[in-house]
């Protein structure tokens, strides 16, 4: 991932979540252009301190997946990790996943920030 794919990492990254907001009785809202550059500025960010641990999935141009981590002196966090629905239960994740613990290393304290989503927490144990 670079700061030139953002536009787009925004995107997938919000498909990815709505779906997830109905069926726990939270509204789907469309953002505001003001929420929309916010969390463009929090992707910018990350990749600019943490460039190694950030990725994306592509196929044909089009990014499916992002993933991003960070590192601070022995700490690894999995900040953000999402595929576009339509490409989910395809092995994405997995791999981004997989490249976000090789980032990690052998740091001795590694958090991961979850969804509720039941298949995410399942992977995540896994791994």
């Amino acid at each position: 991932m670079n700061a030139d794919d953002v536009n787009s990492v925004e995107e997938v990254w919000r498909a990815a979540f709505e779906p997830m907001r109905a069926p726990g009785g939270e509204p789907v809202v469309t953002p505001t252009p003001e929420e929309v550059e916010y969390e463009r500025r929090r992707f910018r960010h990350v990749v600019s301190t943490d460039p190694e641990g950030c990725f994306v999935a592509e196929s044909r141009g089009a990014i499916l997946g992002l993933c991003q981590s960070l590192r601070r002196s022995h700490q690894f966090v999995l900040s953000r990790l999402g595929v576009t629905p339509e490409a989910q239960e395809q092995g994405i994740g997995r791999s981004l996943l997989g490249h976000a613990l090789a980032y990690a290393g052998n740091d001795t304290e590694q958090f991961i920030w979850s969804s509720r989503d039941p298949r995410a927490m399942h992977s995540y144990v896994r791994e």
